[in-house]
């Protein structure tokens, strides 16, 4: 006899866990039955069945886990599991109130979004952008006088990297600077003991470290400490050669200083994969920059990557159903 699968919710169902790839298709379809938003409503008595819910930050109907818990359409709902290993999205306080249990996916994804980090350092320092640009625009006469006056890039190798948050992405990151034969300077809330194995040095304080970096990197995580963490104070004692890379959250960065900081060429360029707001609008300054490169918080989008995390989060409704221990709960 087959395993019953257990009834997770999902508010926009499987269109919201980007299932057109077969791959994550499979992942869910082979292990649990997704309810949605649309599937609980229409059939209320469901609700008695699901103990778990898969949230997805994209997910326009989110927020509908927490809704429908509080009208009494999900009485045995108990976890709630985050499809992202940054948690500062999450309404704590009200999934305290409502008795929830909450996981995330931490690992799985550091290695994509340590890739995506040396892609923006990739991009900005070698101004891709602008050659794309280029590239598809200009005249073939324009084009032969732009090799004359080309505008120069800054080289990735032998420069000096600084990391801002050495956690497990902080660390894929380093091993991959040093490949490219870079310094590695990282500011961590302790001294990592593992720092040899990438010939990193330590930084206590954030401000002694910056003036000595051409890159940046931040890969912390958004918490009441990091908030902000980047300010005009920051851009002031930068090289102005260097580039900022943010792959953590906008939020770490005041965005009208980081504006302000490109503007003046207090800092050489930006590469940002997370923004404050995310998306940007389309009028917004940091969009008019030519020296900006900005992609939509896609650390983690690669099929391998995202099925690890799908894999991580369906692991843990699991354990939770068998009565086992969680995978990686995150304590609210």
């Amino acid at each position: 006899m087959s395993q019953v699968k257990p009834k997770v919710f999902l508010p926009g169902g499987l269109a919201s866990l980007c299932t057109e790839y077969k791959k994550l298709r499979d992942i869910v379809n082979s292990q649990i039955e997704v309810v949605s938003d649309e599937d609980l409503v229409s059939n209320p008595g469901i609700g008695t069945e699901i103990t778990a819910a898969l949230f997805y930050v994209h997910d326009p109907l989110k927020l509908q886990v927490f809704n429908r818990k509080e009208e009494g359409l999900l009485p045995a709902l108990h976890l709630v599991c985050n499809n992202g290993v940054g948690v500062d999205h999450m309404p704590f306080s009200r999934m305290k109130q409502l008795g929830l249990r909450l996981t995330n996916t931490p690992g799985v994804l550091s290695d994509a979004t340590a890739d995506m980090a040396m892609a923006l350092m990739l991009a900005t320092g070698r101004q891709l952008g602008t050659g794309l640009e280029w590239a598809m625009t200009k005249t073939l006469q324009e084009k032969n006088q732009l090799f004359i006056s080309l505008h120069l890039g800054q080289e990735i190798s032998f420069s000096t990297l600084g990391i801002v948050g050495m956690g497990s992405i902080g660390m894929k990151v380093a091993q991959r600077a040093k490949a490219f034969n870079m310094t590695i300077l990282y500011h961590n809330r302790n001294q990592r003991a593992d720092e040899a194995a990438v010939g990193a040095k330590y930084y206590s304080d954030l401000l002694e470290m910056l003036p000595l970096c051409d890159f940046v990197i931040i890969s912390c995580p958004l918490t009441a400490e990091t908030k902000s963490l980047f300010t005009s104070q920051h851009f002031d004692i930068m090289k102005p050669t260097s580039h900022l890379i943010n792959v953590a959250r906008g939020a770490v960065v005041h965005t009208e200083s980081l504006v302000d900081a490109l503007k003046s060429k207090k800092i050489a360029a930006a590469g940002l994969d997370v923004t404050d707001p995310e998306p940007l609008p389309h009028d917004h300054p940091l969009l008019q920059l030519e020296n900006v490169l900005v992609t939509p918080h896609w650390a983690t989008a690669t099929v391998q990557t995202r099925g690890k995390m799908l894999q991580l989060s369906i692991d843990n409704i699991k354990a939770f159903v068998e009565g086992k221990p969680l995978l990686s709960e995150v304590h609210i």
